[in-house]
């Protein structure tokens, strides 16, 4: 709830900017181009998410697939909080079932 709030919050400070320059609206805004652009990102963090997947899986760890992509991605939506441990503690708190555990083993 802490990331939306903080990310709404962001867009609607981003918002009133463009209210007093309405030009900045046109020039910046170009909805095709955004789309492109998220889902190439997304994309992009694909393949750094495989790589997790699949070490987790050579580590033991027995996660579920969809499970696992889940909490990669909150995790690092986690990121944008201050203190930068949410994305550990939304990772290991979204990654974790029966045999899983959410630390490491000694």
């Amino acid at each position: 709830m802490a990331i939306l709030y903080l990310i709404g919050r962001r867009f609607a400070l981003d918002l009133n900017d463009l209210k007093k320059d309405p030009d900045l609206w046109r020039l910046s805004f170009a909805p095709g181009w955004m789309a492109l652009s998220g889902a190439l990102y997304v994309l992009g963090l694909g393949f750094c998410c495989c790589y997790w997947v699949r070490l987790l899986h050579v580590l033991g760890q027995k996660t579920a697939h969809r499970s696992a992509v889940r909490s990669y991605y909150i995790g690092l939506m986690g990121k944008y909080l201050h203190g930068k441990a949410w994305a550990l503690v939304s990772r290991a708190g979204h990654g974790r079932r029966p045999g899983v555990p959410a630390r490491s083993p000694p």
